[in-house]
């Protein structure tokens, strides 16, 4: 039986009969959850992601050492120095989650940022092997095949139909919202967890996995996705309770009490999770928070959905003026283009199946993550106009912390989901070829511009290239262990790269400087030359504010990159610093007597 024939509500659960028979017939016995890697078209979508990524980022993949895949900004940065901080605090029985090392002398709550310390686990080894570039690379190419596998296996289970689900996949790993994120956010591309929970939850609804097996996969999904993305992981808590509440008003009574076993399950693996991560949690709520929202600054533009940035390659010349438009210049958070093609799917998926229950709960979860994705006011073509339910949400405790446009991940994994049944539906050649031409066209549009560039540099395509006088060991020389030093540039500035400096000198001396958003801790603020610093613009009295900063933190030395500001080196002359090498791309200067005491 077809699944376009199959009853609207299986008395098992959600999904046809012909997806079952599908999966049963090429992965062996329901029961065998771990005959998934088994299977042979999920093994060719592995292929199929993974050459298509290779594609898009052959520059990187080339040159894995030299050239990162993601764009000229600090936020890179952050996640290539945690994956040497991690290892080196628990090697010196030091606390991981908090540093003496960044804004010294600390500490800094690392646990209140976004440090994703469960990608330590595969980024310190790689990055041991290979550096931080090729740590970054390697994970950033591993990101979209494992979501697009993901994807495929909730999509060839809900559809039955293997080659419909590897094109789902295709649009959900690599969909707009991946790509975009690419670019800068490491802990918001992995984006596995929320189909992996939707089909385990469904395996358990009718009957295939036992309850103790669902709620340890369970359990072991929540867990990574907590210490990967914590805002992700509230999000899919979200939407699994808004589903799990529209599942049961749209079902019998049977699955009813099914659908309350499954949330039980849910609610274990939730319990789970927090015991796990609850010293993670608590100093994650103590002192200021690094990491946060912007509900209103980052709402997904209505037409951002349709029309496509200069990020994508098809159709962005004849768009460029509107999607410049778009309230958002953070080409990182414009992620929210699915592409006409995709649309018309989903659409032509809602009205052909309108009278499927399983069908109207995919369809208001899409339509609830985006409406809720347009943010606090209803944005069009970057001009605001009526507000939106979201603003009700953002004076909600975590809530405002999150940031509205990434909820369009949600949209691309309802629109995946919808494609694979549309598609892998059609009866009769005709209509075959005509859903798989449509189907095609609508991950062409998905493909990335190879030329993606803003102010003149490629920004899928960056050089990282770091000062021999830390990559060979010159700083040992010149520096003393655990000293704290003033790098320049500061903070974000330059892309953040001083917290690579100290990730290639292993953690050897103390910035007075860091990046894990935008603030400096209080401490630092309240010296007018920092924000001047970050900025590149220097205070009048720049001199004598350096002195009160270095006597502040215990700064002895200032270490300059070739090519800086000579802004820079006259603040120096006039504050007394003395050159003492000048050596592998780095000046190093120190002050030769006391400085002022604090005020």
């Amino acid at each position: 039986m077809s699944s376009s024939t199959s009853p609207a509500l299986p008395p098992t659960g959600l999904r046809s009969s012909a997806a079952v028979s599908s999966r049963v017939g090429s992965t062996g016995s329901a029961t065998s959850f771990p005959r998934w890697f088994r299977d042979g078209h999920g093994a060719l979508a592995v292929v199929v992601y993974l050459a298509a990524i290779l594609v898009y980022d052959h520059t990187a993949a080339t040159h894995l050492n030299t050239v990162c895949g993601c764009a000229l900004s600090p936020d890179p940065t952050q996640w290539m120095w945690s994956w040497v901080w991690i290892p080196y605090a628990i090697a010196h029985g030091l606390n991981p989650l908090s540093t003496h090392l960044l804004w010294a002398p600390g500490p800094f709550n690392l646990a209140a940022a976004t440090m994703a310390p469960v990608l330590a686990i595969p980024g310190a080894p790689l990055d041991a092997l290979f550096g931080p570039v090729a740590a970054w690379n390697l994970l950033a190419f591993s990101a979209p095949v494992l979501n697009g596998w993901a994807a495929y296996r909730l999509c060839r289970y809900l559809s039955g139909a293997p080659w419909a689900s590897i094109l789902a996949g295709f649009t959900y790993g690599f969909s707009g919202y991946e790509l975009a994120h690419q670019l800068a956010h490491m802990n918001l591309i992995w984006t596995f967890a929320p189909p992996l929970l939707a089909l385990i939850s469904l395996r358990r609804l009718n009957g295939e996995i036992s309850r103790r097996r669902a709620g340890g996969l369970l359990s072991v999904l929540l867990v990574i996705e907590f210490g990967i993305s914590t805002e992700i992981f509230f999000t899919m808590i979200c939407f699994t309770a808004l589903a799990l509440v529209l599942g049961w008003c749209l079902a019998d009574s049977v699955v009813r009490r099914r659908i309350l076993e499954v949330a039980l399950v849910l609610a274990v693996a939730l319990a789970v999770t927090v015991v796990v991560w609850s010293y993670y949690i608590v100093l994650s709520f103590q002192g200021p928070q690094v990491s946060k929202g912007f509900p209103a600054l980052y709402p997904a533009d209505l037409l951002s959905y349709l029309f496509p940035t200069n990020l994508f390659r098809l159709g962005r010349q004849f768009f460029a003026g509107l999607s410049g438009s778009f309230v958002t210049n953070d080409v990182t958070e414009q992620n929210n283009y699915l592409g006409i093609g995709l649309i018309v799917i989903f659409f032509a998926y809602a009205v052909s199946r309108r009278g499927r229950r399983d069908t109207r709960l995919v369809v208001l979860l899409t339509a609830v993550a985006f409406i809720f994705s347009l943010g606090t006011k209803l944005t069009i073509a970057g001009k605001p106009t009526i507000p939106m339910p979201y603003a009700l949400l953002a004076k909600l405790p975590f809530f405002d912390l999150l940031t509205p446009s990434r909820l369009g991940m949600y949209v691309s994994l309802g629109t995946a989901v919808a494609a694979a049944v549309w598609i892998g539906s059609a009866s009769g050649p005709r209509r075959r070829v005509g859903r798989w031409l449509l189907g095609l066209f609508a991950a062409a549009l998905l493909v990335p511009n190879p030329a993606f560039t803003n102010a003149s540099f490629n920004l899928r395509e960056t050089n990282f290239t770091q000062p021999s006088f830390f990559t060979s060991g010159l700083y040992r020389r010149y520096l003393h262990p655990g000293e704290v030093v003033l790098p320049l540039p500061y903070a974000y500035a330059e892309d953040g790269l001083s917290m690579l400096w100290q990730a290639d000198a292993h953690m050897s001396f103390a910035l007075a400087s860091g990046y894990w958003g935008p603030q400096a801790p209080g401490d630092y603020a309240a010296n007018p030359l920092v924000p001047g610093l970050t900025l590149g613009l220097l205070p009048a009295h720049a001199a004598a504010d350096l002195d009160a900063l270095a006597a502040a933190h215990h700064i002895t030395a200032v270490l300059v990159a070739d090519g800086e500001s000579p802004g820079y080196l006259r603040m120096l002359a006039r504050g007394g610093w003395r050159l003492v090498v000048n050596a592998g791309g780095i000046m190093v200067y120190r002050h030769p007597g006391p400085l002022p005491a604090p005020g």
